[in-house]
């Protein structure tokens, strides 16, 4: 069986494969049971075969015709056979599931007994097991002869849960189910009940522990709501304060007036010096005074530092003699030095 079979299987086929795997399940470890697992005493009323009672059977214990049987005594019923209705051998198989057992006795229930492989219905338990033969045995009756004895009990309105062969050490087989008839109502559908019960029962407690799980949990979320709510309220300022920081510190690295003045120290002339300085986001005004034979404009243009200078009184700087100062405004774009 591979998954794609799986998949593509309807529901009556995945209904036969869980048949037949739980009983092959079944059959692995009945097969692991000793015989004397099945040969208890039954606990439930039991009739015997008796072919000198007037309905062919009479009930064990008190030796009553099965007419007598009770409503109550009705319900798992064991009807008994004698050793002598059916036949039983002793063999030695191989170590097999009892599903696989009873396919390889149905092959060869004709070497093994005289009655033909149709009208053969068998059963067969274990005895002892080895880890490399398994002794068996085996009993079988005629289909015709076993179909007859569960219609005399029919007459009587008497469906029994089994029909077993009796000996002194309990009863051994079953062979209304290895005749693949329905057994009678023997109250099993009582325990299936009880069964579903206890399921929906675990069912039902794996839910309400779920439920409560669920609950207990919300009201830890809840009683801890304001303490979360206090911890991210702290988290987005700190993120705030970080943003910040970060920002205050890209601004100090790009405004720093330091390398500023460096610069301007290096690029103006001897004789002159600034009277007031303006530096706002790399534009740089320089007001001030100079001799009259020095060209600041010129002496800055000298700088790696600076581009773009303009002198805003240009056109109305009047000459200046040598030894007489000439006042300047100029503007220009400091390039700060791009950090490694």
């Amino acid at each position: 069986m591979t998954l794609r079979e799986l998949l593509a299987a309807d529901m009556p086929t995945l209904r036969r494969w869980l048949a037949q795997g739980w009983e092959w399940w079944t059959g692995q470890l009945a097969a692991m049971l000793p015989g004397m697992a099945r040969r208890q005493r039954h606990r439930g009323t039991v009739i015997a075969r008796d072919p000198a009672d007037p309905s062919g059977w009479h009930i064990v214990g008190t030796g009553q015709s099965a007419h007598m049987l009770s409503a109550r005594q009705r319900q798992g019923l064991l009807a008994a056979l004698q050793p002598g209705d059916i036949l039983c051998r002793s063999i030695d198989v191989p170590p097999l599931g009892r599903g696989e057992l009873r396919q390889m006795l149905a092959m060869d229930i004709d070497r093994i007994g005289p009655i033909p492989q149709p009208q053969a219905v068998f059963d067969v338990e274990s005895v002892e097991r080895s880890e490399t033969r398994l002794s068996v045995r085996l009993g079988m009756v005629p289909r015709d002869r076993l179909m007859g004895w569960i219609e005399s009990l029919d007459a009587m309105d008497i469906r029994p849960s089994r029909i077993a062969l009796s000996e002194e050490d309990g009863y051994h087989f079953d062979f209304l189910k290895a005749a693949g008839i329905a057994q009678a109502d023997s109250g099993r559908w009582r325990w299936w009940v009880v069964v579903a019960a206890l399921v929906a029962l675990n069912i039902g407690a794996l839910i309400w522990r779920d439920v409560a799980t669920l609950e207990a949990t919300q009201a830890a979320v809840e009683e801890q709501a304001p303490a979360g709510r206090t911890a991210l309220l702290i988290r987005q300022r700190i993120e705030k304060e970080q943003q910040r920081r970060q920002w205050l510190v890209r601004a100090r690295a790009e405004q720093d007036p330091l390398p500023l003045l460096a610069a301007l120290s290096a690029a103006l002339p001897p004789g002159a010096w600034v009277q007031r300085l303006e530096y706002r986001q790399r534009q740089v005004r320089l007001v001030g005074f100079a001799p009259g034979t020095i060209d600041v404009a010129e002496a800055l243009r000298q700088s790696p530092r600076l581009r773009a200078i303009v002198e805003n009184d240009a056109e109305g700087a009047p000459a200046a003699a040598a030894d007489q100062m000439r006042a300047f405004d100029i503007s220009a774009v400091y390039l700060p030095e791009r950090r490694r």
